[in-house]
């Protein structure tokens, strides 16, 4: 992973070509509706690798769930190094991609590394890139050093397993009985009414159905009601 130089669809092609010279193109590229991912040259491009660009919903971030819940612990990774509103970030990216690629993920007891390439990011527990040789050659500091980075490395670890374990506070979320009748906060202003007709789950998406009676799923967040 790396910074770009600007957001038009040439940088973006740019670091998805040199990802996919190393890993191999994937079927669908699935993003949010960004001008550089949705622009013609993006899927032409792509599109002659058979790769297909779909793209997410209009306002709907949820529906990349995964990839934005990447980027939140990215951003809180760079927050404990301090680097969330410097310019200095950038230097921290390798940094952060470590901490994240190798974070346990609980329900496969793995890796992200080790389910992309089937083995260890490192050679043995403790020990860095290099392997064993190093370790054979290296200064009492860079022993050192090495341990404190395992140490930060296994409580950013359980900071965000903490996180993602900690259930959102339930203060903030309103009953949605079936039969209500809701107003739903647009981009630009509210629509409705709408008469709710199931509850998916509490904490506020639901099946409406416009006046046409034609239902679609909608997102509420608290207070856009």
């Amino acid at each position: 992973m790396r910074g770009l130089a600007d957001c038009t669809s040439k940088e973006l092609l740019k670091a998805v070509s040199h990802i996919c010279a190393t890993l191999g193109y994937m079927e669908v590229l699935r993003s949010d509706r960004g001008s550089c991912f949705s622009s013609k040259l993006t899927r032409t491009t792509l599109e002659r690798h058979n790769v297909v660009v779909r793209l997410i919903s209009p306002r709907s971030p949820w529906s990349n769930g995964y990839a934005e819940r990447k980027v939140q612990e990215l951003k809180r990774m760079l927050r404990i190094y301090g680097a969330a509103k410097s310019r200095s970030w950038s230097t921290r990216i390798d940094d952060a991609m470590v901490r994240v690629n190798n974070m346990v993920l609980p329900e496969f007891n793995k890796t992200p590394f080790q389910l992309m390439f089937n083995r260890q990011f490192y050679p043995s527990p403790g020990m860095g890139m290099s392997g064993a040789a190093e370790s054979l050659t290296a200064s009492p500091k860079a022993v050192e050093a090495r341990e404190e980075d395992a140490m930060v490395t296994r409580d950013w670890v359980e900071k965000i397993r903490d996180a993602r374990e900690v259930e959102a506070p339930r203060r903030a979320r309103r009953s949605l009985p079936v039969g209500q009748h809701v107003m739903v906060k647009m981009s630009t202003q509210w629509a409705g009414p709408y008469v709710i007709r199931g509850v998916l789950d509490d904490r506020a998406t639901i099946i409406i159905a416009d006046k046409s009676g034609s239902e679609r799923n909608e997102h509420l967040k608290n207070g856009e009601m």
